[in-house]
């Protein structure tokens, strides 16, 4: 641990130190009251998690904080001119609404939750005696203490506990030291703060507007607060401070009774419009309420003066994306520069997210390339792993890489950022875990000046340590070195994968393509793009590798996020749609409901709480089923449904279905065939305390046919069934999905046993399928009647061929 740090049960906790000298009593307040909180609430053996930052508590010390940091009460130095602010914090609680207003200008989420941790000194001293008999008290602030005689005042500069202590014996508090002010607030001590020679007035109104006193007067000398007499009573909700507090640092929760505060996930969307703009109508407010209804005269107060410039000096305007600048009425200096003689030839743009342990190799990769002409543009999406630092070292080195920090997070907000950026005459996307081999960037370019097209795309692996795989639909099924579109190959609207292509810049940005911001719906711009191209052509061999990891990988995000991947992927379908080739359609739509537009709804709908905007959903599942029509078979049922109730409006029953279905886990199926007989039988996991039923049904999930014999049985937590179906009971020729029938009638597809399919002999009555991993079943008509149909074919096409011989 450094001097300005003291370790409390394993977390690092900052407090500002001087470099020479005794230090301040209020900066050393800090860990002494985390530590205090930590022991009332019986957190002593808790293990803490793997903590890589600190924890900025008391004081104006924001400017100290680094990117793997968690905030809890602190504030804005007024005094500091140029500051910086990591965008990756975690802020919990902030001292005041001035601070809050200056981070969120900078794009940083803030709680509205008020108070210096000091706020709580009676809950850590409950025995402290407070006597307001005493003296009038007055503590200087620690760079005021020149003007002062050191008899008449008690110095900031004295044991911690011991000016708290005359504090509470004080009849009235005059004071520039803010810590003084804030401790006799938190002991109910009357008190009047003094102007400050030294200080700025900023963290001052920060305090005061925080606890419900914007227009607080400070008085000139000790003689004019007498006059003034005291401030009125702090307003300060003690249980969300301590709610806030970062339990989850120590891995323990909140004290019991207590709503404990929720943490801001570190990958949380951040929303910078909303931000900013959040930031600029909070600074008209606390100016309306510092002012009051007092003349403004011809000179701005100071407070709000150094307000609106921690606002407007130092913004991450680089890492905006133009539509985020256009919103915010901000002009991005780098779109100027787009023109420039000496435009690289390629630019690749890497999202970067915790991609430490790889990104090394990554940009390696790179700039090995044969193809020097090239720009590396690495946009840092809030990454804690010091991913960030690697490219800002390897920039310094190389001036091919330049290194952005999004403001908004998100893998494709991200790359529009880097799109942003790029001045190549192709661009290229991926992120931190990706390789390329050392001349597929030349191969690439090569290829385009070889062949007049928008998009180049090449092969794509997946690898391990054990193992290397082809990604999921960009395989070698494409004319080499050849001109096409999606109208001809229709199979390239099935490789989503955005790492794999190179995109005329001219083309992404004349088409105004963009990614949404959430990187779970990529793919749907992607789509969009290769279904706008005039021309695509397909590169032999490997051009770009991605490490497979395991752990989640999705950015997180919630309802908007969601609903914004939905929209992209309506975007998506009415761009295929206006090609105008109805095999094109129809071939795109087989993939789409099972793989992306459900899978951005299910997750529209977990996400979903009060705010979120379901006729805004249904709208959009309703134009996207409109333009690509839902197949009629080869879909999941369970999809089928939930696509349909949110058509019709009826989210509520579309989350039902799905949280009902994830209650049930089908762990074994097995399909037997005995003469005219059908058995299916499995386990399953359920929590109800009725059994679900084997059925089997239409693909609408509304029609259930009931087994001929049905045996259920109870083991522990799961469910043993075997369902037996004659072969008279069913339908001929009908597809029919073996399902589960829950006690709420939500019929649940059962997937395709792992054992496999029986084996298909001629003569059985059923033929079981694999639809889309769901079993289906179909009756057929008897061996000997399939025969002697199959032999009158025959005949008629023997017939049919003699004649035309004739």
């Amino acid at each position: 641990m450094t001097d300005d740090t003291t370790s409390v049960l394993g977390v690092p906790c900052f407090h500002w130190v001087p470099q020479s000298g005794p230090r301040n009593f209020g900066d050393e307040l800090g860990p002494w009251i985390v530590e205090t909180l930590l022991a009332q609430a019986g957190v002593g053996a808790v293990r803490p998690r793997d903590v890589r930052g600190r924890l900025l508590s008391v004081g104006s010390v924001l400017h100290f904080a680094s990117p793997t940091d968690t905030v809890w009460g602190s504030g804005v130095n007024g005094k500091v001119w140029s500051q910086t602010f990591p965008l990756t914090i975690d802020v919990r609680a902030v001292r005041g609404p001035f601070t809050r207003a200056v981070l969120m200008a900078r794009g940083i989420p803030v709680p509205p939750v008020y108070g210096d941790p000091a706020l709580l000194i009676r809950r850590m001293l409950p025995d402290l005696p407070v006597s307001a008999e005493g003296e009038t008290l007055v503590v200087p602030n620690l760079n005021d203490l020149e003007q002062f005689d050191a008899d008449d005042i008690m110095s900031p500069l004295e044991p911690p506990l011991s000016v708290v202590e005359s504090i509470a014996r004080a009849r009235f508090v005059v004071a520039s030291s803010l810590h003084a002010l804030i401790i006799a607030d938190a002991l109910g001590v009357p008190s009047r703060p003094l102007i400050s020679a030294a200080e700025h007035p900023f963290k001052y109104y920060d305090y005061y507007a925080g606890t419900g006193r914007a227009q607080v007067t400070f008085a000139r000398s000790v003689e004019h607060a007498l006059d003034l007499g005291p401030v009125e009573k702090a307003e300060v909700d003690e249980d969300a401070l301590v709610a806030a507090f970062p339990w989850d640092l120590w891995g323990a929760d909140a004290p019991r009774g207590k709503e404990a505060a929720q943490s801001r996930a570190r990958h949380q969307r951040l929303d910078a419009v909303t931000l900013m703009s959040d930031a600029q109508h909070e600074r008209d407010r606390l100016g309306a309420a510092l002012n009051g209804s007092k003349p403004r005269g011809d000179h701005e107060d100071p407070t709000l003066r150094r307000l609106r410039e921690l606002q407007s000096n130092d913004l991450p305007l680089s890492g905006l994306t133009r539509e985020e600048a256009r919103a915010l009425g901000r002009t991005l200096p780098h779109l100027r520069r787009k023109g420039v003689m000496d435009a690289p030839i390629m630019s690749v743009v890497v999202a970067v997210r915790d991609d430490a342990p790889a990104l090394s190799q990554t940009l390696e990769s790179l700039l090995v390339q044969g193809l020097t002409e090239l720009e590396v543009i690495v946009v840092d999406d809030h990454s804690l792993d010091g991913s960030a630092r690697i490219a800002a070292d390897l920039a310094s080195r190389d001036d091919r890489v330049r290194l952005v920090n999004a403001v908004s997070a998100g893998r494709g907000n991200a790359w529009n950022v880097g799109a942003d950026h790029a001045r190549g005459q192709y661009i290229m996307f991926c992120d931190g875990r990706t390789l390329f081999p050392p001349e597929a960037c030349g191969a690439i370019a090569g290829t385009f000046e070889d062949v007049d097209v928008d998009i180049a795309v090449g092969g794509f692996l997946r690898f391990r340590a054990d193992e290397t795989w082809p990604a999921a639909g960009t395989g070698d099924d494409f004319p080499v070195d050849a001109r096409f579109t999606v109208r001809e190959m229709p199979a390239l609207l099935g490789d989503r994968e955005p790492r794999n292509k190179a995109f005329r810049r001219s083309f992404w940005e004349s088409r105004g393509l963009r990614f949404p911001a959430d990187g779970e719906a990529v793919g749907a711009t992607v789509v969009s793009a290769l279904a706008r191209a005039r021309g695509i052509t397909h590169i032999k061999g490997t051009t770009s590798l991605r490490r497979d990891i395991t752990g989640p990988t999705s950015d997180g995000g919630d309802a908007r996020d969601a609903l914004a991947g939905l929209a992209a992927e309506r975007s998506a379908a009415q761009t295929v749609a206006a090609i105008g080739v109805p095999d094109v359609v129809a071939w795109y739509g087989e993939g789409l409901y099972e793989g992306p537009v459900f899978t951005a709804l299910r997750r529209y709908l977990e996400a979903g709480g009060d705010q979120a905007p379901d006729d805004e959903a249904a709208a959009i599942v309703d134009r996207v089923l409109g333009t690509v029509p839902l197949p009629r078979d080869r879909v999941n049922p369970l999809h089928r449904l939930v696509l349909e109730r949110t058509r019709e409006g009826d989210l509520t029953s579309a989350r039902s279905a799905l949280r009902e279905a994830q209650g049930v886990v089908v762990q074994t199926v097995r399909v037997l065939e005995q003469a005219d007989l059908l058995v299916v039988q499995g386990l399953c996991a359920a929590p109800a305390e009725e059994a679900p039923v084997p059925v089997l049904c239409g693909d609408d999930l509304t029609e259930a046919l009931l087994p001929t014999e049905l045996d259920v049985s109870r083991e522990g937590d799961r469910w043993r069934f075997r369902a037996t179906y004659a072969a008279g009971s069913l339908p001929l020729e009908r597809a029919l999905f073996a399902a589960l029938r829950l006690p709420s009638g939500l019929l649940l597809p059962a997937p395709v046993p792992a054992t496999g399919l029986p084996r298909y002999r001629p003569k059985n009555a059923f033929l079981c399928e694999d639809v889309s991993g769901n079993l289906v079943v179909r009756r057929r008509r008897h061996w000997m009647v399939r025969g002697a149909r199959r032999a009158a074919r025959l005949a008629q096409a023997s017939l049919r061929r003699r004649l035309r011989f004739r």
